[in-house]
């Protein structure tokens, strides 16, 4: 019932240790977003038509890189701002990301997010753990399997949720 557009994501390499990203989504439909942790744990009958968009933005820096059973490791600093809707609280999170490049073109990386979070006069924090496997599919094209689960700390009224994520990459340049 929701639909989500573009989800887009430009990142900019500075240098080897320095990111710039910027991010803009739309969604319309459904009910509250799980990533925030503001998804009710009951389902009406029926949904209210919602409407909301916003922009990130934020730096990724790179912290050690891969050495034998050592992983690589980043940071990701970053602020989202609402654009659309009713949600009018800017947010920031912090995210800790590490892991390794195996053989033939496999990645295996997991995450630590955590951030703030909002709903009406509620104020909260929200952790997001995550762990992805990427596997090449030809030259240009990757494909993942992710888990990720989103958990609030703090909320009136605690949600719990987990996810399984299939999906596909494409590079556009080198």
């Amino acid at each position: 019932e929701t639909h989500s557009l573009p989800e887009l994501l430009v990142r900019y390499g500075v240098n080897d240790w320095l990111e710039l990203r910027f991010a803009t989504n739309y969604e319309v439909g459904g009910a509250g977003n799980p990533v925030s942790a503001n998804s009710p744990d009951d389902l009406a009958e029926e949904a209210e038509l919602e409407e909301e968009a916003n922009v990130s933005y934020g730096l990724k820096l790179a912290l050690l890189a891969q050495n034998g059973w050592t992983p690589r490791s980043a940071l990701i600093l970053q602020g989202a701002t609402p654009t659309a809707g009713v949600a009018t609280d800017t947010h920031f999170h912090a995210t800790y990301v590490t892991g390794w490049t195996l053989q033939d073109g496999w990645t295996w990386d997991s995450s630590i997010r955590v951030g703030t979070g909002s709903l009406e006069d509620d104020r909260f924090q929200v952790w997001a753990p995550s762990s992805v496997v990427k596997f090449p599919l030809s030259e240009r094209w990757k494909g993942h399997v992710e888990y990720f689960g989103v958990f609030s700390e703090g909320r009136a009224r605690e949600t719990t949720q987990h996810f399984f994520s299939p999906g596909a990459h494409v590079m556009l340049t080198e």
